[in-house]
């Protein structure tokens, strides 16, 4: 994940520890990305890992409170019913796309992940080609020199034997 000076959006971190007040990490997203925000695309709210959890759980809140009685009913008493339906499309499309761009964001990690391993497989398979070509080179020079030491010794004879043909 590259880091550019553009901070595309924050997430909201709560920590809760008994006994101690709560925690807000406000953990701030960088990077380029192709995702539009206006897109409806269908996204897995699954993937993201932690920082989709806490998207997701933002998101039904902001819509917890759309949907509370007294804000509900304030929009209807204005006669904006209309701008209260698009404020709720406005934050799940907003929530939808910064699940898209934390899922952009995973698989350009993943393939980096990919890649760098595929480096590591392909210098470990040189680096083992290497090392069995020195072997084999090693293994025909002993060879040689065995049948160079074999061919300068005078060849065994029994002197039983000799002794019988006599």
């Amino acid at each position: 994940m590259s880091r550019s000076s553009e901070v595309l959006f924050a997430v909201n971190v709560w920590k809760y520890t008994y006994g101690k007040p709560d925690v807000c990490e406000i953990i701030e997203i960088y990077g380029p990305t192709k995702e539009k925000l206006e897109t409806s695309r269908p996204v897995n709210s699954n993937v993201g890992g932690r920082l989709g959890y806490y998207v997701m759980k933002e998101r039904n809140e902001r819509i917890k409170n759309l949907n509370n009685y007294h804000v509900k009913n304030k929009y209807h008493q204005a006669g904006k019913m209309q701008e209260w339906e698009d404020e709720k499309k406005k934050v799940i499309m907003e929530t939808n796309w910064k699940l898209r761009v934390l899922n952009e964001q995973e698989r350009e990690k993943k393939k980096m992940q990919e890649a760098a391993e595929a480096l590591l497989e392909l210098s470990k398979a040189a680096r083992d080609d290497v090392l069995k070509k020195e072997r084999s080179e090693k293994a025909k020079r002993t060879r040689e020199e065995n049948k160079v030491k074999q061919s300068n010794q005078p060849l065994r004879r029994s002197t039983r034997i000799k002794k019988q043909r006599v």
